[in-house]
């Protein structure tokens, strides 16, 4: 049922796309059009989905998933540090390649993915992914295609996705509550106590890992000066095949 569900998903993610495409080559749509809906997700829609998701008690069991997805999620990472640069030294991979096997699309698609497939409660388990993830991106990722020695500690704390967990974690453990309007105005007043499930929890880290190449890798090729066509290409392509491939990691995961 989860991968039937996912594949739908992908899907409509990936028809999204090609509709936007199509309009701006039909020209019914600017390309600079875009950044508007491109800021209303990113710093309205994506933090107050996280915002939302710890609206909920701090119950021992969300503190013992929470602790779970965030091991969990150090713990890939450092894997595919040690995958991504063993098979850049094998065979001779640019920053990019290797950008792109380390880090997941997570940030764009996993709190829609698992908003859909497993139900906003579960959103929650989302942020320790996601928060892993930017920590990695500002540091060994900026590092790796800038050939600068320090990382950019301030782009981790302003970045708006992870100040939203901040601001979130904190109303959880001091029980307040944010403004209905905004629960109302995403439609997430749902969220109810989570039943302690680390296999739906590890489901969540899984599923952000294997999302497509992170869109992240495209920008940092441009502010950097490398291919970006070709880190562009890499996202569309492994966005393509995660329609069929991420269904059946989440059938493997269960067997």
């Amino acid at each position: 049922m989860i991968s039937i569900l996912l594949v739908r998903k992908i899907a409509q993610l990936f028809l999204i796309m090609i509709l936007g495409y199509l309009l701006v080559k039909l020209r019914i749509l600017k390309t600079e059009e875009s950044i508007v809906l491109s800021k209303l997700s990113l710093y309205l829609v994506m933090p107050a989905v996280i915002l939302s998701a710890f609206q909920v008690d701090f119950k021992p069991e969300i503190q013992a998933g929470l602790m779970l997805a965030f091991v969990a999620a150090v713990a890939i990472h450092i894997l595919l540090l040690i995958i991504g640069h063993i098979s850049g030294n094998l065979f001779h991979f640019e920053e990019i390649d290797i950008a792109s096997i380390i880090y997941s699309n997570a940030g764009n698609l996993i709190i829609p993915i698992v908003t859909a497939v497993l139900g906003t409660e579960w959103v929650i388990y989302s942020t320790a992914f996601l928060s892993v993830q930017l920590i990695f991106l500002w540091t060994h990722c900026k590092l790796m295609f800038s050939k600068e020695k320090k990382p950019h500690f301030r782009k981790i704390i302003l970045n708006v996705n992870m100040i939203a967990i901040f601001i979130g974690v904190l109303s959880m453990l001091w029980g307040s509550r944010l403004p209905a309007i905004i629960l109302l105005l995403l439609k997430l007043s749902n969220a109810a106590s989570l039943v302690n499930n680390g296999t739906e929890i590890l489901l969540i880290t899984f599923l952000a890992t294997v999302t497509p190449a992170a869109s992240t890798v495209t920008q940092f090729a441009q502010v950097h000066d490398k291919n970006a066509a070709y880190a562009g290409a890499i996202n569309i392509m492994t966005t393509l095949l995660c329609i069929v491939t991420m269904p059946i990691f989440v059938i493997l995961y269960y067997i």
